[in-house]
């Protein structure tokens, strides 16, 4: 099986694992700590749970997750033009950068907050504050990195990085795209 087949495969299992974990109730709690000080993430919140500013952006219905990067910002991360549609029910944003230089994903979720997200198999969960939002990091074993950002209680806009096998490169990415669609 190619590495780009691979790659999707786990991406669209990936996505589906986390369309399904916002359908299921879980109980309340915070991610769990990582160990600070590697350099590979960007400082976390002292908050373990999420908040938002008042007047973040709680209406998110209007909101085209394609368009939540312009075109120089798209130049920027290397994204070609990006492909609508929906996932689990919310509407999302992907960005294929070709073969192996990875897959990006923006979910607008208008109903689920970061606490209804399980984190599922994922291998580090940290707290993270980018801009005004706080919200949570997610690194997945196979080069996938989840950056949960908390709009309101009950939503959360999600930034998806596939690179395969490469988790520091998918995570700077998602990193960076989150830090460029989250005063939006």
């Amino acid at each position: 099986m190619s590495l780009r087949r691979r790659g999707l495969r786990v991406l669209v299992a990936g996505a589906a694992l986390a369309g399904l974990a916002a359908c299921v109730t879980t109980n309340a709690g915070t991610p769990l700590p990582s160990e600070e000080g590697d350099g590979s993430s960007p400082p976390s919140s002292s908050s373990t749970s999420p908040t938002t500013t008042p007047g973040s952006g709680a209406n998110l219905a209007s909101v085209d997750p394609c368009e939540l990067l312009s075109d120089e910002e798209r130049s920027q991360l290397q994204f070609p033009p990006g492909e609508p549609g929906t996932l689990a029910g919310d509407r999302r944003c992907r960005w294929n950068r070709g073969g192996e230089a990875g897959i990006a994903t923006v979910i607008i979720r208008e109903s689920s907050g970061v606490d209804d997200l399980s984190p599922s198999n994922a291998t580090k969960v940290e707290a993270l504050t980018i801009g005004a939002h706080q919200g949570r990091r997610l690194e997945f074993p196979e080069g996938h990195c989840d950056i949960d950002l908390a709009i309101t209680q009950r939503s959360t806009v999600s930034v998806s990085v596939l690179v395969s096998g490469q988790v520091a490169q998918a995570c700077a990415l998602a990193v960076q795209a989150a830090t460029l669609i989250e005063p939006k």
